[in-house]
Parts: structure tokens; sequence; C-alpha cells
């Protein structure tokens, strides 16, 4: 027959179940498809979810996961627990790591532990203050000790420059909280210990 033409293929986001089909029927929630002319869809992979007639699987928000396959829409992607964070299309959350943390559930990232304080474990909520003695830069997962000659007569310090040196007649080892007065003989004059 003159200016008869044969039937078309499906578009993305559709399927014919087999070859001769008079319609398209769109991909059921949970499913997609890119290709035209398919003869199924393929389920939606996990970190996203396929709304019906999906094209491409859409993908979790940053700060939410989707573990399942197959899932319909946004409110099957779950947030990421605190002490976690999540990228966009993860599924599953990544646990922060020492020096950081996520306070709160939903974090697409984890916070550097601030100057002046640490967090030795991973998946932490919050950070703890550096101890006297020793400092503690952006992002520390342990106190580091103030240098000998110097003392750290403060919590929540954040650099090696905030532990104060001692005064003259007093002496420190690393990591001293408080300068101790250099030994006198019994004359009360200053005792060299490295003679």
């Amino acid at each position: 027959m003159a200016g008869a033409s044969g039937p078309s293929a499906c578009g993305a986001g559709t399927f014919a179940p087999s070859e001769g089909s008079p319609e398209c029927t769109p991909c059921a929630a949970g499913s997609f498809q890119s290709a035209k002319g398919a003869t199924s869809c393929d389920a939606c992979e996990a970190g996203g979810y396929c709304e019906e007639g999906a094209v491409t699987v859409t993908p979790c928000a940053a700060g939410t996961f989707g573990e399942s396959v197959g899932a319909t829409n946004a409110d099957e992607c779950t947030p990421a627990p605190p002490g976690s964070y999540s990228t966009a299309g993860a599924s599953t959350p990544s646990n922060c790591s020492a020096g950081t943390f996520a306070p709160s559930e939903g974090s697409s990232r984890c916070t550097f532990c601030a100057g002046g304080t640490f967090q030795p474990l991973p998946r932490a909520t919050t950070c703890e203050v550096c101890d006297r003695g020793s400092y503690c830069p952006v992002g520390s997962s342990s106190p580091r000790p103030c240098p000998a000659g110097t003392y750290g007569g403060a919590t929540g310090l954040s650099s090696a420059d905030e532990c104060t040196p001692v005064p003259p007649d007093f002496w420190s080892s690393m990591g001293a909280a408080d300068p101790e007065p250099c030994p006198v003989d019994a004359a009360g004059k200053p005792i060299d210990a490295f003679y």
C-alpha cells in the first residue's frame, strides 16, 4: 500500500512488550528505559529512584542514599545517619573519618574539627576540646604536644604559637601544662643539668 509506513519505535521511557504491539507502555515506577524501541524496562539502580515513564535513574540527593533496587520516588532515599555523609546517587552512606564529624542526619559532607578541638574516632557527631599542654589545628585527630620550652596552660589551643614560652628561671618538657622552676643548689643558684 502506497504511503503506508511501518510501526514506529517506542520512545525512551516506554516499551512495547512484543514486536508489532499497537501501543507503547510507559515504564512502571521503579524501572526506566533510556533506549528507543525497547521491549522491556530495566530495574532502577540502587542510589536513585525512577518514577513512571523514567528515561534515566534520578539520583538520591546529596545527604541521602538509596540502598534498594527499584525505588519509585525520592521518599525511598534515606537520610545519612549522624556521623556519616552521602553524596548524590550514593547507595550507602560513608563514615566521617577521624578529625571530622557530622552532628545530624542528612549530611552531604563531614565537617573538619575546629581549631582547638580534635576527634580520634570515625563516625563522630562532635569533637573534643584539646587538653592542656597541647594544641589542635583544624581537622586534628589527636592533640599535638606543646614544644619543650613552652607550655599549654589552657584548653582549646589551636597552634604551637599559642603555647606560652616559659619565663626566665623556669623550664618545661614537651607537652607540659605548666612550667617548672629550674633546680637550684643550696646557695639558690640555678643548676645547669647539661654539664
